[in-house]
């Protein structure tokens, strides 16, 4: 077809100067003596110039690089062929002078073969006055047009081969002359630099558009947004500038697990990155561009979540700050040639450096209002507990005492059944100042361990060890409020009996059982202290659901509690 297989609208396109071509080169041949001939073909050449340097697009470029190649030689037939990944073969056949029919009759592109890979293993100006004859001909695939003459000359940006043009079937139906190539050779220096120009542009238009999506990203995180639905639509449209086939975001989740929360299209969600090498790559912060993904391997792996198609090629990016690891972005292409593009992998790290610090920053303000929420429970709470339950409860022993003096039964029954009331109510207090220090919700009681760890510390002089095992969070307020008490009085009495100076917490939570297990390296047992220690109460809360409280010698020295309870 005559206008370039390669289809899109007009683009913006680069000013150039109003000349008068013709004019000026007529009077330049008249000082010169220059023949006429020769002067027709430098205009034709200047005029070309300005054709392929107009566009801005590189698809249009490209599409005028080829066009204009075939009117300077008067060449029925043109290509642009496009180096791929690796410059061993082409990645993109762009033609001129062949129609859609006989495109779809030929059914594939070139891939560097026959006559056509000659100049992909020798990059210099190739002149054959007869195809089939040549030695590295190959033939023509069934439906191709016949062709006898070819030229073909390598495009070259800084140096660096982009591609090559093909023409052939000169129209006078002779062979393709010195002077020919010599257009041929100029035209392709003007092309290697309005290619330049076109990628450029390309390229800075797609920073500004990554720019804006993450933008628009980081204002939905701080409006709220869960993280999956914000970078889910980065996704999306970071996949529509890239031309990606799809993609995922995979974020580390509270276990160290990298779980996929958002995909492209959708699919992959919630499934784990089970690979051994992710955190090595995420950790180098390096990007890594990788092809043939349907081997093993970390493209691989995510590929495979992708929908549709196996994917050719990806470009995996890591999700990193300066201060944290927070996961990987990745890319899958179904032509390498599009993965392979020009600057693509440093702008898909860009946008990945671009999230990852809109991801680190709405976190960072997440946990500053999580903190103030916790410090304004926690003053709550020990209001509550230091001042509220002690007026109900002296409140109570005064009530009960005071029943022992009633004379009347009905007076007595009264008085007791206040006190009763008033302890329903101290447990509904204790229940709720739990629940407001964060044993209730999501990851409470796993956080609210910690947070009990941390601030033992500051009395034992150094910090315990924390495991946390199984799905701890799981559990019911009730039982996890004794949980908190448990850990509350065992590193209590860690800090004011055994004289450690080590001790390690586990809590294992399995289908059946929850345990807690705590350890130090102390001085051992001290029968007097645990009359007085307030073991009991803890071996109370055990038996009430079921399960036990037992206290031992360690075998290293020091002293072992394990409490646990059914579930």
């Amino acid at each position: 077809m005559e206008s370039g297989q390669r289809l899109g609208g007009r683009r913006p396109t680069a000013q150039t100067a109003v000349l008068d071509v013709d004019e000026l080169i007529g009077e330049l041949c008249a000082r010169t003596g220059v023949p006429s001939h020769a002067a027709r073909r430098i205009s034709a050449l200047l005029g070309a110039v300005l054709a392929v340097t107009a566009d801005l697009e590189l698809s249009d470029v490209l599409s005028r690089i080829v066009r204009s190649a075939c009117e300077l030689v008067h060449a029925q037939y043109g290509a642009m062929g496009v180096l791929g990944q690796g410059d061993s073969q082409l990645g993109e056949f762009i033609t001129y002078g062949i129609s859609t029919e006989q495109w779809a009759a030929i059914g594939q592109e070139p891939h560097g073969r026959g006559v056509v890979g000659l100049l992909l293993r020798d990059p210099r100006p190739l002149r054959i006055d007869d195809l089939a004859a040549h030695p590295d001909s190959c033939g023509v695939p069934e439906g191709h047009p016949a062709m006898r003459t070819f030229i073909g000359v390598p495009v070259r940006v800084r140096e660096v081969v982009f591609g090559n043009l093909y023409l052939a079937e000169k129209s006078s139906g002779e062979a393709f002359t010195e002077d020919d190539e010599r257009i041929l050779v100029a035209l392709a220096v003007a092309a290697g630099i309005a290619i330049e120009h076109a990628r450029a542009y390309d390229h800075s238009r797609r920073q500004r558009a990554c720019a804006q999506i993450v933008g628009e990203m980081t204002r939905q995180l701080l409006n709220g947004t869960p993280e999956s639905q914000a970078t889910g639509r980065l996704l999306a449209k970071a996949c529509g500038h890239t031309r990606a086939a799809g993609g995922l975001v995979a974020l580390y989740d509270e276990v160290g697990a990298l779980e996929v929360v958002a995909s492209h299209p959708s699919g992959g969600r919630g499934q784990l990155l089970h690979g051994a090498g992710w955190s090595d790559l995420i950790g180098s912060g390096t990007t890594e561009w990788s092809d043939s993904t349907a081997e093993s391997g970390l493209a691989g792996e995510a590929c495979a979540l992708v929908p549709g198609p196996p994917c050719d090629a990806a470009i995996l990016a890591p999700l990193q700050t300066a201060a944290d690891d927070l996961g990987v972005l990745a890319l899958g292409w179904r032509s390498s040639r599009d993965a392979g593009e020009a600057d693509l992998a440093g702008l898909v790290t860009e946008l990945a450096n671009q999230t990852a610090i809109a991801l680190s920053a709405s976190r960072a303000r997440l946990d500053r209002t999580r903190l103030g929420l916790l410090e304004e429970r926690d003053r709550i709470a020990r209001d509550m507990h230091d001042h509220v339950i002690q007026r109900v409860f002296a409140t109570g022993l005064s009530l009960q005492a005071a029943s022992r003096l009633a004379v009347h039964p009905v007076v007595r029954q009264r008085l007791e059944e206040a006190v009763d009331e008033l302890d329903e109510a101290i447990k509904d207090i204790r229940r709720t100042i739990f629940e407001l220090r964060g044993v209730s919700g999501p990851h409470g009681l796993s956080r609210a361990v910690q947070m009990l760890v941390v601030t033992a510390a500051e009395t034992l002089g150094f910090r315990p060890t924390l495991q946390l095992i199984g799905r701890v969070d799981t559990v019911d307020a009730e039982v996890a409020a004794d949980v908190l008490a448990v850990t509350r009085e065992s590193l209590a009495n860690i800090a004011r009996h055994a004289d450690a100076s080590s001790a390690h917490l586990t809590v294992r939570c399995t289908a059946d059982r929850l345990e807690v297990s705590v350890g130090d390296d102390g001085n051992g047992i001290d029968h007097a202290v645990v009359r007085r220690s307030g073991l009991q109460n803890l071996h109370e809360r055990a038996e009430s659901h079921g399960g036990a409280l037992s206290l031992e010698r360690a075998p290293g020295g020091g002293t072992r509690l394990v409490w646990w309870v059914p579930l």
